[in-house]
């Protein structure tokens, strides 16, 4: 990937990938300072300028390496980075007598990401942006949203038990470090039992009883009828067994409300299955003949709900 070489500089600075990338660059350290703009008071110093011009100063420094071979620009850029970073602790400390490190962290993040952006490959079309330019955009898109929902984060670990919070751990433990290690298949004499599947269909299992737990803490009474329309997206029969598991739990006390919530969840099935045929059949001859199963799910879901 590195270096290329260039024999025409006017060619170079009028590239469409040079205009992109710097586009990329200004853009993924801008949309992290636009959040930090909403939360600036007047001792703050930095917000959408500043985060937008640190990550482009990423992008042009990376980008100078990958055209020259030359790591020079790339050193100084990191460097001067170094020190705004530093420069933004020592004033929010003794300036403004704050503790937080977040504005400083992500504002080194922004040039982090906008460093991935100059050192992308040239996308090959109809790519428009590479690899490591989807990476940056999709960090930069969650850091905004962990900065702008911290209220709703803070609100939502407050509520969460001790026990709650292990079976979360424990939950995530089961899906991230067996993952790698189960096989996709375990062959006993002639049979061969598909290892992973099943894996996948415990994980799943447990994931939605685990969301419709949560639903139900939260919205109560209306918790059933979120995740069975929701859970739904993802599998409808794990949707509903686990919606018949949580009636026996409760004893078999609202018949009514798990019935309707099944029904949301092939509500929701039938709706994700009529998105992917219309994907699927362009001419849309075959959506035709799906419309009366979904107009009948509708129908008794609205009648469901209004009796």
């Amino acid at each position: 990937m590195f270096p290329r070489t260039v024999t025409n500089l006017q060619e170079l600075l009028l590239s469409p990938d040079l205009v992109i990338r710097c586009l990329l660059g200004f853009a993924v350290g801008a949309l992290i300072g636009l959040e930090r703009q909403k939360r600036m008071t007047e001792a703050d110093a930095i917000g959408v300028r500043s985060f937008g011009l640190h990550s482009l100063l990423g992008t042009l420094a990376a980008y100078t390496y990958t055209v020259t071979g030359s790591a020079v620009v790339l050193v100084y850029a990191v460097i001067i980075s170094a020190i705004f970073v530093t420069a933004q602790i020592v004033y929010k400390i003794f300036r403004t007598m704050r503790k937080g490190m977040t504005t400083s962290i992500v504002f080194a993040i922004a040039f982090v990401l906008g460093t991935l952006v100059g050192l992308d490959e040239k996308p090959t079309p109809p790519q428009v942006v590479g690899p490591l330019s989807v990476l940056a955009m999709t960090v930069s898109f969650l850091v905004f949203l962990v900065l702008g929902f911290k209220e709703e984060l803070a609100a939502a670990v407050a509520v969460i038990s001790k026990e709650e919070m292990i079976s979360a751990v424990e939950l995530a433990v089961l899906i991230l470090f067996f993952w790698p290690l189960v096989p996709q298949y375990v062959e006993i004499g002639p049979v061969q039992f598909p290892i992973f599947q099943t894996y996948w269909i415990i994980v799943l299992l447990l994931s939605i009883s685990f969301a419709n737990y949560l639903l139900i803490k939260k919205y109560k009474h209306r918790g059933p009828y979120f995740f069975g329309f929701f859970g739904g997206f993802v599998n409808s029969e794990a949707t509903v067994s686990s919606l018949a598991e949580f009636h026996v739990k409760t004893e078999r006390r609202f018949p009514g409300r798990m019935s309707l919530a099944a029904i949301f969840a092939n509500l929701a099935m039938v709706l994700r299955n009529a998105v992917i045929v219309v994907l699927l059949d362009s001419t849309g001859e075959i959506i035709g003949y799906y419309l009366i199963p979904l107009g009948i799910l509708i129908a008794i879901g609205i009648a469901r709900l209004l009796v």
